[in-house]
C-alpha cells in the first residue's frame, strides 16, 4: 500500500536533489563563465599585444624605408638643390631630418650656408618653441 506520506517524501526527495542539482549546475555555469570570460581576457590582452607589436613593426619598416629613401637621394641626386630633394619627402618630421642630413653632409660642408635649410630649420624651432 502506498501512503500519501510516501509520495510526499518521494517528491520532496526529488525536490530536493534537483535543488542540489540546480546549485552544482549554478555553481558550475558560473566557474565555466568566469574561466570563459578569463580566458577571452587574456586573448583580447595578447591581440592587443600582437596589434601593438605588429604596428611598431610596420612603424620600423618604414622608417627604415626613409631612411633608405633619404640615403638614395643624398647618394644619386646630391647635385640637385634641397628644395628638389624635399620633393620626394611629404612628411613634417623627414622634411626636417632632410633638412638636418643636407646641413650636415660631410662631403659638401658648403651646405651649412644653405638658406633654405637654415630657414626652414629657424622657422621651425620658433613655431616649435
Amino acid at each position: 500500500v502506498i501512503s500519501i506520506s510516501s509520495f510526499s517524501e518521494f517528491y520532496g526527495l526529488i525536490f530536493y536533489l534537483l535543488q542540489k542539482g540546480l546549485l552544482l549546475l549554478q555553481i558550475f555555469l558560473f566557474l565555466n563563465l568566469y574561466f570563459l570570460i578569463y580566458y577571452f581576457l587574456i586573448q583580447i590582452f595578447l591581440f592587443q599585444i600582437f596589434l601593438i607589436l605588429l604596428i611598431l613593426l610596420i612603424f620600423l619598416i618604414y622608417l627604415i624605408y626613409r631612411i633608405f629613401l633619404i640615403y638614395r637621394i643624398f647618394l644619386n641626386y646630391h647635385h640637385l638643390p634641397c628644395h628638389r630633394k624635399a620633393i620626394y619627402f611629404r612628411d613634417y618630421y623627414f622634411d626636417l631630418l632632410l633638412h638636418l642630413l643636407h646641413l650636415l653632409s660631410f662631403p659638401v660642408l658648403r651646405n651649412i650656408f644653405c638658406l633654405e635649410c637654415l630657414t626652414f630649420i629657424f622657422k621651425e624651432l620658433i613655431v616649435f618653441f
